[in-house]
C-alpha cells in the first residue's frame, strides 16, 4: 500500500503566496513573478498544481478573513458619516429595510391571486 505524502510548499512558493494575497500589493503577477526570479513556466507549473492552488486558496481566505474587522469598521464609518449607499446596505443586513418589488401583471389568473399567493410565488418575503 503507497503512503500519501504530506506536500509542503518550497519557500519560493511560500514568497509568491504572500505576495500575491498581500491586498497592499499593486504589481501585476508578471512584474511580481520577475521580481521574484520565477520562470513564468514555473508560475504556471505552480498555479496549476493541485496542491499549490488549494494551498493559496486556504491563504486567500484566511486573509479575507482577517481582514473582516477593518472592513467592518471602515463600513460603519462611512454608514455613520452619511453614506446613502452604506447606510441602506446595512439596514439591509440588519433585516430593516427590503426593497419594493412591484409587478406588472398582465396574466388573467395572476390578477386574481392575493399578495400572499404572488409573494409565494416569486419566492419572495409576504408583502403587506
Amino acid at each position: 500500500m503507497a503512503e500519501t505524502k504530506k506536500w509542503n510548499p518550497s519557500k519560493e512558493q511560500i514568497g509568491l503566496a504572500d505576495r500575491l494575497i498581500d491586498v497592499d500589493e499593486t504589481k501585476s503577477v508578471s512584474d511580481i513573478i520577475k521580481e521574484l526570479k520565477i520562470a513564468r513556466s514555473t508560475y504556471y507549473l505552480w498555479r496549476n498544481d493541485p496542491n499549490f492552488a488549494n494551498y493559496l486558496m486556504i491563504r486567500s481566505r484566511q486573509a479575507f478573513k482577517d481582514a473582516e474587522a477593518d472592513v467592518n469598521r471602515s463600513f460603519l464609518n462611512k454608514a455613520k458619516n452619511g453614506s446613502y449607499s452604506h447606510q441602506k446596505l446595512y439596514y439591509e443586513m440588519v433585516d430593516r429595510y427590503q426593497a419594493k418589488v412591484q409587478l406588472n401583471i398582465v396574466n388573467d389568473e395572476i390578477k386574481k391571486m392575493t399578495n400572499e399567493e404572488l409573494a409565494a410565488l416569486a419566492n419572495l418575503p409576504d408583502a403587506d
